[in-house]
Order: C-alpha cells, then sequence, then structure tokens
C-alpha cells in the first residue's frame, strides 16, 4: 500500500507498507475510530463508510496512532482521486505514480549533485582569488 508521510520529500522510509501490515493497522485505526464515535455523537456507520472515513474525514481521531517509520512524521494512505479506496502496488495507477516518484528522486538527486559541484566551482574560484590577492600584496611589499 502505497503511504505519505507528513514530512513529506524528508521522510526516508519509503512510503510504502505491507498489505499485511496495512491489514493490521486499519483493523487497529478502525478500533481506535469506533472508541472515539463511541464517546462523542459523530458516529460514521458502516465499516465500509468508516474504512472510506479513515483516512480523510476521521484522519484527526486517528493520525497520533499513523507514526511513520522515520519517527519525525504521520503517515497517511495515498488515496485514489475519487477517494474509493487506497492506492496499492500492483495497481496500474500506483504503478506509475511509484514510477513518477522514482524519477522525481533521480531528478532531484541530480540537481542536487549540480548543486554541490557548482558550489565546489565556487570555492575553488574563492580560494584561488584570495591566494591571487596574497602573491599581488607580497609583490608589492618587495617593491
Amino acid at each position: 500500500v502505497l503511504m505519505i508521510c507528513s514530512r513529506g520529500n524528508e521522510c526516508p522510509a519509503g512510503g510504502q507498507m505491507h498489505a499485511e501490515c496495512y491489514s493490521a493497522l486499519e483493523k487497529q485505526l478502525l478500533r481506535t475510530i469506533k472508541e472515539s464515535t463511541r464517546s462523542s455523537a459523530r458516529g460514521v456507520g458502516s465499516e465500509s463508510e468508516q474504512l472510506k472515513a479513515m483516512w480523510t474525514t476521521k484522519y484527526d481521531l486517528i493520525h497520533k496512532a499513523c507514526r511513520c517509520a522515520c519517527d519525525h512524521g504521520y503517515v497517511r494512505a495515498k488515496l485514489w482521486g475519487n477517494r474509493a479506496g487506497v492506492m496499492r502496488l500492483g495497481d496500474d495507477e500506483a504503478d506509475k505514480y511509484s514510477e513518477a516518484e522514482k524519477k522525481k528522486k533521480k531528478v532531484e538527486e541530480l540537481l542536487a549533485d549540480k548543486r554541490k559541484r557548482e558550489e565546489q566551482l565556487k570555492q575553488r574560484a574563492r580560494e584561488r582569488r584570495a591566494i591571487e590577492r596574497e602573491q599581488a600584496r607580497l609583490r608589492n611589499q618587495q617593491a
């Protein structure tokens, strides 16, 4: 199942959860929703309605139980556009999403490498100018 961390691109956890782990989490979260809606007047109805509401309207009730593996954010299931269900690896659209994420990550890495090289070139140029200034100062002292 594709998951999204609240830390966004800074999360190193990978953005995926095993189907078995997701099922266990889903059961735990449904229990949390049922317990919290029993104590309030905000009932959700059937289990299928609760599953739909879990990652949208009722997420505020469960987000604390959704700690990400990175220990800095909270996860949320990646939903289809119509919110009918969660994206799972193996789904055509999910595979496209996964490929797009990989491409995006690769582009970000290339841009980071480019920025690093540019900064190294700038640093070398600054060092070279400092050496030239020092050499000019020494020549002026000797004259």
